[in-house]
């Protein structure tokens, strides 16, 4: 009974001292890869439009609507 006890502890042990170091940083790069992928073509066109002062209101509008779904 003491042995399966030992190797969970040994377990909760690492998954809170090894996996919140490693897994802290994974998932910044993570979300921040996910933010740049999903906001990176908003946010592209929102400065093409800001520095050339084109309107590409189709091409943000379907942006958009690929966001909400």
């Amino acid at each position: 009974m003491d042995r399966p006890r030992k190797c969970y502890t040994n377990f909760q042990f690492e998954f809170n001292g090894v996996f919140s170091f490693a897994s802290a940083r994974y998932l910044f790069c993570l979300s921040l890869f996910f933010f740049l992928l999903c906001f990176g073509s908003y946010i592209h066109v929102a400065f093409v439009e800001g520095w050339f002062g084109r309107g590409q209101e189709g091409e943000e509008k379907q942006i958009l609507f690929c966001f909400l779904g």
